[in-house]
């Protein structure tokens, strides 16, 4: 759990979160204002958290984090070669869209995987009488971390210009993919008797297990 609460801190969404209209700003997109995508940010990620509550237990909670880890890792990678570009003064008036488009694919993609699978998991894999001591430390590790990856993020900004931290969220975002195909067990359908038995068994026979 710990892997999978700091794959959410490292996908940059508290700091996409916090920092859009900068972020955006730097952009310098010609087609929309930053505030309005900031808005648009919200509403969609929204609509998107919504919709992943009436489809995690349709798919399963382990295809859609994938498929989130490598969706959102792309959306990530397209802004950090945006900004690159930018730093090496290409001229990218004719593509300024593209890092509004990817933070609204972004959102979609965290919110079907990333951000909504860690804390159902976080509420399955504990025993009722753990579960509020499990959930605590969880939520306490999470606001800890997160102002760490603020931080980074802030000090990687400043040292070496905005497409490095990008680069990096990017890269471990990505790794978050193979991390769960191969050591994170289906929950989907299991009693808690059924998820203790499973994470008792040696991780890597899970690879290619259904259920």
């Amino acid at each position: 759990m710990l892997f999978l609460n700091l794959s959410q801190l490292l996908s940059s969404y508290e700091i996409l979160l916090m920092n859009l209209h900068n972020i955006l700003e730097t952009a310098e997109s010609n087609y929309i204002s930053p505030s309005i995508v900031g808005i648009v940010f919200s509403s969609v990620t929204l609509i998107a958290a919504v919709s992943a509550a009436t489809v995690i237990d349709r798919f399963g909670r382990k295809i859609l984090m994938i498929i989130s880890s490598f969706l959102t890792a792309l959306c990530l990678l397209a802004v950090s070669v945006y900004f690159h570009m930018k730093y090496l003064e290409y001229d990218l008036s004719h593509i300024s869209w593209l890092p509004t488009v990817a933070v609204m694919a972004y959102a979609v993609s965290f919110k079907f995987g990333l951000g909504i699978v860690p804390i159902v998991l976080t509420s399955e894999i504990f025993a009722p009488k753990m579960k509020a001591i499990g959930m605590t430390l969880a939520d306490g590790m999470y606001v800890v971390s997160s102002i760490g990856a603020l931080q980074l993020y802030f000090f990687l900004r400043d040292a070496y210009g905005i497409h490095v931290p990008f680069y990096l969220f990017s890269f471990c975002t990505f790794l978050a993919g193979p991390y769960v195909w191969l050591f994170v067990p289906e929950t989907k359908g299991k009693t808690l008797d059924e998820i203790q038995n499973v994470l008792k068994e040696p991780r890597i026979l899970m690879i290619g297990r259904r259920g």
